[in-house]
């Protein structure tokens, strides 16, 4: 039989988490889902959850649609997304074997400097 072991913290070790502790430690990498970000958005600004759910799936809908024509997206204190074409390139697979990926476009995320310097700070 086999035991689940933990770290000195109290946190399972490896792909499962204990029931009801699906949220990682801060710091750890873990990933705030939607739900977690209005309810936080709601409690930074006074909003209700309802007006705050809105207002994230309205910046969601004009980020797409400044994307799609082609412009970037500053968000003032957070960073930039802007898209960047990505040229038609020849790869190796592990086994390899030679394949052709075509070009494509991509969003690239760069951080603002306001950013940056509170997570250097932290560090």
């Amino acid at each position: 039989m086999q035991f689940a072991k933990f770290d000195r913290s109290g946190w399972r070790i490896g792909r499962h988490r204990r029931a009801g502790n699906d949220r990682a430690r801060p710091g750890h990498g873990g990933q705030m889902k939607k739900k977690e970000l209005v309810e936080a958005l709601s409690v930074a600004s006074k909003e209700s959850r309802a007006a705050c759910e809105r207002v994230l799936d309205a910046l969601a809908a004009v980020a797409q649609g400044a994307l799609r024509d082609g412009m970037s997206l500053n968000l003032p204190g957070i960073g930039k997304l802007k898209l960047k074409q990505l040229a038609a390139r020849s790869i190796q697979t592990p086994r390899g074997v030679s394949m052709d990926v075509p070009a494509r476009t991509a969003v690239k995320f760069r951080a603002a400097q306001a950013l940056k310097d509170m997570l250097e700070d932290e560090a």
